[in-house]
């Protein structure tokens, strides 16, 4: 079967990373058909197997290019704030995805607000909003979150 051809198939996912549906399950496993589907479209990652949503270099791979697609990475891997950084960083909507230890840590709302000052509206932790270094990356992009500041921050 032409699905679990590994020339086959990898120069259908090296085309159309999405293809990777179409592949057998032991290439859906197989590192190197991944990291070639996830090269263009890190949507592929849903299609990988569940060990390889485990590999942090394979989900590197595919939230550096498609940041909500942290949610096919291993539970280990969305609380791994490198993996979590990289998403944030392509996509503020893959923090719905991190662990809540990480939706709740400086670096990661740096990152978040960075990329959307409005995100600030959206943190929960009395502590981050008081972070100045935090508002202040949030207000560069939107000034109006200067609102969802601390009391102290304001005033």
């Amino acid at each position: 079967e032409l699905r679990a051809d590994k020339d086959v198939v990898l120069a259908a996912v090296s085309n159309d990373g999405s293809m990777l549906h179409c592949a057998s399950q032991n290439l859906r496993a197989d590192k190197g058909v991944v990291l070639a589907a996830l090269s263009n479209d890190g949507c592929a990652l849903q299609y990988a197997s569940n060990d390889l949503r485990a590999h942090k270099d394979v989900v590197l791979a595919a939230v550096s290019k498609c940041g909500s697609r942290l949610q096919f990475a291993s539970k280990d891997l969305r609380a791994d704030k490198d993996v979590v950084l990289a998403a944030v960083s392509n996509d503020v909507c893959a923090l719905k995805f991190a662990s809540p230890d990480l939706r709740a840590d400086k670096d990661v709302m740096l990152a978040v607000v960075s990329n959307d000052g409005r995100q600030l509206q959206f943190v929960r932790d009395t502590k981050l909003r008081a972070d100045k270094d935090l508002v202040l990356a949030a207000v560069s992009k939107c000034g109006s979150m200067l609102q969802f500041a601390s009391n102290d921050l304001r005033a």
